[in-house]
């Protein structure tokens, strides 16, 4: 038995409410032919709370080598990524690889890439 491996590259880590995440996910060694699961999930941080919630998912197979497209709907309310003193509001997109029979959950996914989610309209200025 091999061990599971996986990759995320994402197209653009910004992007506004209400738009598309999107991204190509590698694995390999998934001998089992578990789903492998994009995931999309916020988590918040604040005075000892904290606080993760699954917002999107796509199922990308189950071979035990594979590379996919990908694309997460981020939520047209947001909320928008945000890291003040007393309050963190941090989004991620990870591949999951559960057990058969066990939903996808947020945290604890052997990749995980943090992004930055933005106000519809609002876009970072281009490098250079």
């Amino acid at each position: 038995m091999s061990q599971l491996r996986t990759g995320i590259i994402l197209h653009n880590p910004v992007v506004a409410c209400g738009a598309p995440i999107t991204g190509t996910a590698t694995w390999s060694g998934n001998d089992r032919g578990r789903d492998v699961v994009a995931i999309l999930y916020l988590r918040t941080e604040g005075r000892g709370d904290l606080d993760s919630r699954l917002l999107a998912e796509a199922r990308l197979g189950q071979a035990t080598v594979g590379e996919a497209n990908f694309s997460l709907l981020i939520p047209a309310e947001g909320p928008v990524t945000y890291h003040g003193s007393l309050l963190r509001v941090m989004w991620y997109v990870a591949l999951a690889v559960p057990p058969k029979g066990v939903p996808p959950r947020a945290g604890k996914n052997p990749s995980e890439v943090t992004i930055s989610v933005v106000p519809w309209g609002w876009y970072p200025p281009a490098p250079g």
